[in-house]
């Protein structure tokens, strides 16, 4: 087990790194897009725009086709051999190849028929007209999802983690080297980084494409609907549309209405948004698409007591990361947001919007964390119905909240609502894993959850007071001073999770 874990945290820790990599790239993207754009009406239309088709490659592509395609590759691969496995893959390209080029059709002539019989409010218009450059990426992003399965399911995740690396540099490239010849017209300007970001998605495939071919991994449209495999994986796929991304889809709701209130709410939405993943995506999701083969190899020796281990640990990993990151975002909202994005069109304005926004979403930061572990649980036991029943309920729940909170808070209720739809559904599926599937050491990790959440809270105190007293540098000075405070507290107090992560990075055997 111990050859496990460490297996576990070196594959999360090279995932993690080219997503901090990825993160970091993705805070700078958004610092000079907030300088170019601000919070206007036009940067509104834009991040509801770029998030359909985001949304899609998060539920169809990464999301449900890895969820739903790796535990049945790695099965073929197992019990049939290398070919089948190569064969069940492009059966499931081809299928997935036809349905974005149906939505697609579907897409352009519902574009065309509203243009020529109906007037459309001009809000409304620009996220149509955005769209419509945007679309053709589904196509990249659908070889790259298929791309980054087999890899995947080969342990091998170095290249499908550089493809938001490739997408974040496009995207600053266009916004610093391009937007500016076309600096008086910020709707072109826009256009332009949807023409980049389609561009960007043949530069991820081509990057797929090496690794594939030194595997011996051919991708090709092959219609076979009488496949027993491919009849499996579509009927496991539509649950899992909506368990693995249910930050996503609540995201995307939360754009949707907030497109309905005054002018930058959208854009604070989706500025607040982009830093509570911040954390999240770091090392929460690296961590569970480690986790998914892990667990599905796991299942199918049908070895529950280190699945048990394996659950426990991951979270207690997760809640070690994430718990303190909470309390900090919260603690230096304001700053962080200040530091980050006020300048050129973002004013203090935006700012405070933001801020108040942020610290809504961050309340929900842990249980989208342990999400991400216990989503992958499920799917490795290939039980896509459990996730999908309980985020289609939390789903319901946050659209009813959302459509309250949003009378009286405005955007921060719309966060608040996402938050506290997120901690129900990950409290849901936690009970019933420990009750259906598989016990595990729930004790252990709430004891440990409240040992670290005490020490981030101690951290948090100094964090507010180095901040408010430091003269020089204060918001570095402050998260410098909290991480110190926060290793130092946990090790005081014998969290050997902590001692473990220090052997893990610094001990190699």
């Amino acid at each position: 087990m111990n050859h496990t874990k460490h297996k576990l945290i070196q594959s999360a820790g090279l995932i993690g790194f080219l997503t901090l990599l990825s993160r970091i790239l993705g805070m700078f993207r958004d610092i000079v897009s907030a300088g170019v754009f601000g919070t206007s009406r036009v940067w509104d239309a834009f991040v509801l725009a770029f998030t359909i088709p985001n949304l899609l490659r998060r539920l169809l592509f990464e999301g449900a086709l890895s969820s739903a395609f790796i535990p049945i590759f790695v099965e073929i691969a197992k019990t049939k051999g290398k070919l089948e496995a190569q064969k069940f893959a492009n059966q499931v390209g081809t299928s997935f190849f036809i349905f974005v080029l149906i939505i697609t059709a579907v897409f352009y002539g519902g574009f065309w028929f509203l243009n020529s019989f109906f007037v459309i409010s001009g809000k409304w218009t620009l996220v149509l007209d955005f769209l419509a450059y945007l679309f053709p990426y589904l196509f990249f992003l659908l070889a790259v999802a298929l791309s980054m399965g087999i890899l995947s399911s080969e342990k091998h995740f170095f290249t499908p983690a550089l493809s938001p690396v490739i997408l974040n540099l496009s995207w600053i490239f266009a916004v610093l080297v391009i937007c500016p010849f076309f600096s008086g017209d910020r709707i072109v300007q826009v256009k332009i980084l949807c023409a980049v970001i389609v561009i960007s998605g043949l530069m991820q495939l081509l990057v797929q494409w090496f690794p594939l071919r030194s595997k011996q991994y051919h991708i090709k449209l092959i219609w076979d609907m009488s496949s027993p495999y491919l009849a499996k994986f579509l009927r496991l796929i539509l649950p899992s549309i909506v368990g693995f991304s249910v930050i996503n889809l609540n995201i995307l709701i939360d754009l949707v209405f907030g497109y309905f209130l005054p002018e930058g709410a959208s854009s604070n939405l989706w500025y607040a948004s982009r830093l509570m993943q911040f954390p999240l995506g770091l090392f929460a999701a690296s961590l569970g698409t480690v986790l998914l083969p892990e667990y599905s190899h796991q299942a199918a020796g049908k070895d529950r007591s280190m699945i048990r281990e394996t659950l426990s640990f991951s979270l207690r990993s997760v809640f070690l990361i994430i718990l303190p990151a909470t309390v900090g975002l919260i603690v230096l909202a304001h700053p962080i947001v200040e530091t980050l994005f006020e300048r050129g069109e973002f004013t203090a304005i935006s700012t405070s919007n933001t801020q108040i926004v942020l610290i809504a979403y961050t309340l929900g930061l842990w249980a989208y964390s342990g999400l991400q572990v216990i989503v992958s649980a499920f799917y490795g036991f290939q039980d896509m119905k459990t996730p999908v029943m309980v985020g289609s309920f939390s789903l319901v729940f946050h659209l009813l909240l959302n459509l309250m909170l949003m009378q009286f808070m405005g955007a921060a209720g719309i966060a608040l609502s996402t938050a506290i739809s997120g901690v129900i559904n990950f409290l849901i599926l936690l009970v019933l894993f420990h009750k259906r599937i598989s016990s595990f050491e729930a004790k252990r990790v709430f004891i440990f959850s409240f040992k670290i959440f005490g020490v981030s809270l101690f951290m948090g105190y100094v964090v507010w007071i180095v901040y408010h007293f430091c003269p020089y540098v204060p918001l570095m000075t402050s998260i410098l001073a909290g991480i110190v405070i926060y290793v130092v507290g946990c090790l005081a107090i014998r969290v050997h999770e902590m001692r473990r992560m220090f052997e893990w990075i610094f001990v190699r055997k």
